[in-house]
């Protein structure tokens, strides 16, 4: 008589439940797995922060004429100069800072704006200036000099205005404007390289270079902060 072993396990309840364990314990192993190719594939989320005026901690306006004001914002000619409106005329300049460095690391600057409520401007072919600073200016900053402490430090040319030592060589932009209201300025390179650390952050400078130009704006050391915004988006960079 001859003896047969089957290989086969036999179909008994033992042999299923372990087979039904196995099956779920795969299935949720396919499940998590897919969970993460999609959470992968995910897009990343981009965020915007937006700054007014009255979060700005470093202003002032200097003057050709007024050489050791750091508050001439209106007034020439023989008449007293004023604090409470910002008028911009050739050999005048404002400067205003905003801290960038609350930002959060490991982003990509995809957009920055500032915007600047614009309230006059005159003049043939209108037109005025934003540049980025170069050189620290602080307590005390005049046209002839940027700092007063804790020495005197002059500009490398007066009023700020030397390419490469006191501001960037070329303007962030050159707006052509014939109307009052809101203007939007791009300013996404300068914050950029403000983030990466690539040139310090010290802010700008608006002014109008032309003969028989002026304008004028709401003055964010008065009446109207929270009408100068910077808005900044960013998201994180690919690998982070």
């Amino acid at each position: 008589m001859s003896a047969y072993v089957s290989l086969r396990p036999r179909a008994n309840a033992s042999n299923l439940e372990r087979f039904e364990s196995t099956r779920m314990r795969i299935a949720g192993l396919l499940r998590a797995v897919g969970l993460m190719v999609v959470l992968t594939a995910a897009p990343l989320l981009a965020g915007t922060v937006a700054y007014d005026g009255s979060q700005s901690r470093r202003m002032a306006v200097i003057d050709q004429q007024a050489p050791r004001l750091s508050w001439a914002t209106s007034g020439r000619l023989g008449a007293a100069y004023n604090t409470t409106g910002l008028f911009l005329i050739p050999g005048r300049g404002f400067l205003f800072h905003f801290d960038v460095d609350d930002l959060p690391p490991g982003q990509r600057i995809v957009r920055a704006d500032l915007i600047l409520p614009l309230s006059a401007i005159s003049g043939p072919d209108p037109r005025f200036f934003l540049w980025r600073m170069i050189a620290e200016w602080g307590v005390g900053v005049s046209w002839d000099e940027r700092l007063q402490r804790p020495a005197k430090q002059p500009w490398a040319v007066p009023g700020g205005r030397a390419p490469g030592l006191d501001r960037a060589l070329n303007p962030s932009a050159v707006v052509r404007e014939t109307q009052a209201g809101p203007v939007t300025v791009n300013v996404t390179e300068d914050v950029a390289l403000w983030y990466a650390k690539a040139s310090p952050n010290q802010g700008w400078m608006l002014s109008v270079e032309d003969p028989g130009i002026w304008c004028a704006f709401r003055a964010p050391f008065w009446d109207a902060p929270a009408l100068w915004t910077l808005q900044i988006t960013y998201e994180p960079e690919v690998g982070q």
